[in-house]
């Protein structure tokens, strides 16, 4: 069996990924209890260990830097051998990564190949200490219902954690901690997928999964014009951050919004500070997006909306005076 805990960390837009501070908070703490290191892994190219050193002062013992033009961009056959590489070195016992796209790509790949126990989607991972038994809260039946697996093999251990899910690390420059360069060349070739095209979306203002705050409608809200009002709702709440609106499947489906604001298990999962439902029913692949959220508002005149169960505070009533009559007194109160 292996020791430690490790953590699969990414550089996004030329800064830390946000998810990496979760993640650092999740392993800390588990790696405290065990009495072990914990390590992290970054894996990039060109200025890479630049970054290093923001996981150290987030917690790391040991940060492990790959830095090689084939990690230009994801490639799954490359980081999935870099991976292995790492892995076989250093035999942690407990791998994280964030619930994004290359971690739901990763973790299963490197479970199958290390024979591992993995669990996707985790919204907390903890370690009975007294058997050193490890513990993984999943959201099941569209997040209704929280299931708390255990792990029964005895080696690696493998789980995504769902963004936002988890308090962030504390960034403390007085930690010190080792960062190791590793060689790991791989060829772009060895890869069965190959990139032919990279298109950027471009995004104004906050994107919606980072959103602080985020004012969503269905199809209650009968039309792609209402959702100007609450765009201005959004923006009023949001402050100097920003808020960003978004919208049930029905909104989507009925070309209200494009296709990258939709909020539920196809489309974002969002854990914003407030998040106010307007005209959505509360279908169960909408309130699996965002039931994580820290406030949930409810505003629909069906008072037997599904949405309402969820609600930390819900109004019946027409949006169409009640969204106006919010944005005027939030801004009235600024």
């Amino acid at each position: 069996m292996g020791k430690g805990v490790m953590l699969y960390c990414e550089i996004h837009e030329d800064c830390l990924a946000k998810i990496a501070a979760e993640l650092a908070s999740v392993g800390r703490k588990i790696a405290d209890e065990l009495g072990e290191e914990l390590q992290a892994v970054l894996i990039g190219s060109g200025g890479v260990k630049a970054f290093a050193q923001e996981l150290v002062f987030l917690g790391a013992d040991k940060v492990l830097v790959i830095d090689d033009p084939a990690f230009a961009s994801y490639q799954p056959d490359a980081y999935v051998e870099a991976m292995e590489n790492v892995i076989k070195d250093i035999s942690p016992a407990i791998l994280l990564f964030g619930h994004n796209e290359a971690g739901r790509d990763l973790a299963p790949r490197l479970g199958f190949k290390f024979k591992a126990g993995v669990m996707l989607d985790c919204i907390k991972v903890e370690v009975e200490i007294a058997t050193r038994k490890l513990y993984m809260t999943h959201p099941v039946y569209g997040s209704k219902v929280n299931t708390r697996f255990k792990a029964k093999t005895e080696g690696l251990l493998i789980a995504s954690i769902r963004a936002k899910s988890n308090e962030p690390a504390e960034s403390l420059e007085t930690r010190s901690g080792e960062i190791i360069e590793r060689s790991e060349t791989v060829a772009v070739s060895i890869g069965q997928v190959q990139i032919i095209e990279q298109v950027k979306e471009e995004v104004a203002g906050v994107k919606l999964e980072e959103a602080g705050v985020i004012v969503s409608g269905g199809r209650g809200m009968q039309g792609p014009e209402g959702f100007e009002i609450l765009k201005k709702l959004a923006r009023v709440l949001g402050g100097e951050k920003g808020g960003a609106i978004g919208g049930s499947r029905a909104a989507i489906d009925n070309g209200w919004l494009p296709n990258k604001l939709q909020v539920g298990l196809t489309g974002k999962i969002v854990s914003p500070s407030i998040y106010i439902a307007v005209g959505i029913s509360g279908a169960m692949q909408h309130i699996a997006g965002c039931l994580t959220s820290k406030t949930i508002i409810a505003i629909n005149k069906d008072p037997e909306a599904p949405i309402f169960n969820i609600s930390n505070y819900g109004v019946v009533g027409n949006w169409e005076d009640i969204v106006p009559a919010l944005t005027e007194k939030c801004e009235a109160l600024q």
